[in-house]
């Protein structure tokens, strides 16, 4: 995930790093009792839809080229 933030700057990476590090401090908020739900449904559905964004990216994305055969050639 570090590598497509830093070196593809892919913005579903940098939404999806950002998100994990509110769930992180979610977790150490609540080190003592469990996450509301109301606070984990709304983690879910911003993951849900980060995800759904980075499909969508790499949809709109060209084919990668084809580098031709690989290996020993006979």
């Amino acid at each position: 995930l570090k590598a497509i933030t830093e070196h593809d700057k892919e913005p579903w990476a940098q939404a999806m790093t950002r998100l994990l590090r509110v769930a992180l401090r979610c977790r150490h908020f609540n080190a003592h009792h469990a996450i509301p739900v109301a606070r984990i449904k709304r983690l879910t559905n911003i993951y849900k839809k980060i995800i759904r964004d980075g499909l969508a990216y790499h949809e709109t994305l060209p084919p990668l080229p084809c580098k031709g055969k690989q290996g020993r050639q006979t």
